[in-house]
């Protein structure tokens, strides 16, 4: 009887996975099928491990399941190293081994003026997670009216590769929130910067190579880098990466950064994403709003494109950028750049809406670069 039983259910669930969905359904509401519940919406299961392969921690599953990857990520270690405590910051900490390492509170860095580390956290290693765990690590008490210069949150030293920077904040740093440099003989390789909200630095995030050494295969994805006194993204010799629904807007400068300290010459100029001799990028979803500068005859730039190839802009908003006094506001500005995308961009209120302009004699050349499906509203110039 017993037998007879399941070869019965073992039918009815076989039938469930082929038949109509209405009749799975009707079945399933009878309790006849507890078996086979988690097929009940469409096949769960599947629907669940599709979702989690399309999202932007793909690189974080591949490299934990040490498969590699080709566009930036993680490690290649799937245990817990080191928790993370304000008590390791003497007065800064540095990774030097690879593993995964998390933040247990948040950290507030303190330096006296006899400190000499210029980096909260310096990451020298290849293949590290740092997973801020919603934490954040920021300078100086709220209000603070000194502070050092040349001070930045979080650093990936030249020479390393496959470095993730995930789920967390860095605030109020003097020069860099998060800072990936090349040095003059090694560069940065394999870099994933995910969920992680970098406000009121000087520079948001900057990642920033050599002609030599370019920082190759960088993904920033689901972040927000806004309200920083300079630029809130900075990409400079990138060669290769994706960067993704990533918020860059009210990056402001009015003549000083956070602790009155006051910028000169092009530290002026406020970028909310800075582009700049970099080749195979794929920016999507950025939204770069209200970046200003209120110091005359300095321009402000909502999406900067310089002097780079093969740069895909796709599905973006760029809006409301304002300049001081005799100087212009751009939406999305492409200079000196060819073989390049503008597609399905917004672009309302700027001075010029999608400008092409060379700083050489090398000039854009509009017939490489392809401009489709764009917004360009109530901008002094929209094209």
């Amino acid at each position: 009887m017993i037998t007879r039983y399941y070869k019965i259910l073992g039918f009815i669930c076989l039938f469930l996975f082929t038949g109509s969905s209405q009749l799975k359904s009707a079945i399933c509401d009878l309790g006849v099928c507890l078996p086979c519940k988690t097929f009940r919406d469409g096949n769960a299961a599947t629907k669940e491990i599709t979702n989690v392969t399309n999202n932007s921690t793909t690189n974080n599953i591949t490299n934990v399941t040490n498969t590699g990857g080709s566009t930036g990520g993680a490690t290649g270690s799937t245990g817990l190293t080191k928790e993370i405590t304000q008590a390791d910051f003497t007065p800064c900490y540095e990774i030097t081994s690879p593993g995964v390492y998390i933040l247990a509170s948040p950290i507030n860095l303190q330096l006296a003026t006899a400190d000499t580390c210029t980096c909260g956290l310096t990451i020298s290693s290849s293949d590290v997670i740092l997973d801020l765990r919603g934490f954040t690590i920021y300078y100086g008490d709220e209000g603070t009216s000194s502070a050092k210069n040349g001070i930045s949150g979080i650093c990936i030293s030249p020479g390393y590769s496959n470095v993730t920077i995930k789920n967390g904040a860095v605030r109020r740093f003097t020069d860099y929130g998060i800072k990936g440099h090349s040095s003059s003989s090694a560069n940065i390789k394999q870099v994933l910067i995910d969920g992680v909200t970098v406000q009121n630095n000087n520079v948001g995030i900057s990642l920033v190579g050599t002609s030599a050494y370019p920082v190759t295969l960088a993904n920033i994805t689901g972040s927000n880098v806004s309200c920083n006194s300079k630029t809130g993204l900075e990409l400079t010799y990138v060669n290769t990466g994706k960067i993704r629904s990533v918020t860059s807007s009210e990056n402001t400068n009015s003549g000083s950064d956070l602790y009155g300290t006051a910028f000169s010459g092009d530290n002026r100029i406020v970028h909310g994403v800075k582009v700049e001799d970099s080749n195979n990028l794929d920016l999507s979803s950025i939204d770069a709003e209200r970046n200003t500068t209120s110091t005359a005859s300095l321009n402000s730039y909502g999406i900067r494109i310089i002097d780079s190839n093969y740069i895909s802009l796709t599905s973006s908003n760029s809006n409301y950028n304002t300049a001081g006094s005799g100087a212009d506001s751009y939406g999305v500005s492409l200079e000196t750049s060819n073989n390049s995308i503008v597609d399905s961009v917004v672009v309302e209120a700027n001075t010029y809406g999608i400008s092409t302009l060379s700083t050489d004699a090398n000039k854009t050349d509009n017939a490489t670069n392809l401009f489709i499906r764009n917004t360009a509203i109530k901008n002094s110039t929209n094209y």
